[in-house]
């Protein structure tokens, strides 16, 4: 895990550890602390704001998720096998 204060803010898509707020968190795995995807968009529209995914338990549907930050990591595109390619 790599300090938040690292991380890319130009739209990059990668992996998030979210601390529950309790109040109005949906985290895909049912922890306090989840790792799920997103990202942050200052460097493109002046909002410094993390974006990232929940999970909706009531209507088994993705939506967004609130809660603090606490590090991230890279998200690494599968690599295809050869005969994909």
């Amino acid at each position: 895990m790599k300090d938040i204060n690292t991380a890319p803010k130009d739209g990059t898509m990668i992996w998030l550890l979210v601390k529950s707020d309790k109040e109005d968190w949906c985290p895909l795995e049912d922890e306090e602390l989840c790792w799920t995807i997103g990202f942050n968009q200052l460097d493109l529209c002046g909002i410094d704001e993390w974006q990232f995914v929940g999970w909706n338990w009531e209507q088994d549907s993705f939506r967004d998720g609130s809660g603090e930050v606490l590090g991230w990591t890279d998200l690494q595109k599968p690599v295809l096998p050869e005969a994909s390619k």
